[in-house]
C-alpha cells in the first residue's frame, strides 16, 4: 500500500497495481485498506477506498458489483455531506454507463464531472483522471467530438438535484478547509 492525496486528504491506497493492470492485487490491497481505515475510524477514507474498489471491480468485469459499490457510495456522499466528492459521483456514473455501452448517456456525466471539479477548485487524482480521459475518448470515438461537447455542455449546467434527484440532508456538507 502507499499513501497518497485526494482532495486535500491523505489516503492509504493501492494505485500502483491498478495502474499496471494487476486489478486482482489492487482489489486485495483496497480491501485491506478499507479494513485498516475502518479500524482506525477513518470513515471518509473508507468511502474513498470503496470508490476506487468499484473501478477495480469494473476493470475485472464485475460491473454489477461495481454498480452496487457505487450506489452505496452515492448514499454515503449524501448522508455524510461529502460535497467535495460530487465530481467522483459523476465519474462513476460515466463509467457505469460506458460499461453498459450507452455512450450518449456516458457523455452527460462527463460534463457534470468537469464542472463539479471546477466548482470545487479540484482536479481529479491520477487514477480518476485516467479513467475520465479513457471514458471521454470512448465516447468521442463513438459519438464524435461535437456531440460529446454538446452533451457535456448540457450536463455541466445541471444542479445536484437534477443530476442525482436529491439534495443534501443530515450533514453540514462542509468541505475540509472551508469550515
Amino acid at each position: 500500500m502507499s499513501v497518497g492525496w485526494r482532495s486535500g486528504r491523505a489516503t492509504c491506497s493501492a494505485p500502483r497495481p491498478a495502474w499496471s493492470g494487476d486489478h486482482t492485487r489492487a482489489r486485495d490491497l483496497y480491501e485491506a485498506g478499507i479494513e485498516l481505515d475502518r479500524a482506525l475510524g477513518l470513515d471518509e477514507h473508507v468511502h474513498f477506498e470503496y470508490h476506487d474498489l468499484a473501478f477495480v471491480e469494473m476493470n475485472l468485469g464485475n460491473v454489477e458489483h461495481a454498480r452496487q459499490l457505487i450506489a452505496e457510495g452515492r448514499e454515503r456522499v449524501f448522508r455524510a455531506g461529502y460535497r467535495d466528492f460530487l465530481p467522483y459521483l459523476g465519474l462513476a456514473g460515466a463509467a457505469l454507463t460506458s460499461a453498459d455501452g450507452d455512450m450518449t448517456l456516458s457523455a452527460r456525466p462527463i460534463g457534470f464531472t468537469d464542472q463539479a471539479f471546477v466548482s470545487l477548485g479540484q482536479v481529479p487524482d491520477a487514477d480518476d483522471a485516467r479513467e475520465l480521459n479513457a471514458i471521454r475518448a470512448r465516447v468521442s470515438a463513438a459519438l464524435g467530438r461535437d456531440v460529446l461537447d454538446a452533451e457535456c455542455a448540457t450536463r455541466a449546467a445541471w444542479t445536484v438535484m437534477r443530476t442525482f434527484g436529491r439534495t443534501w440532508c443530515g450533514a453540514t456538507g462542509r468541505r475540509r478547509g472551508k469550515e
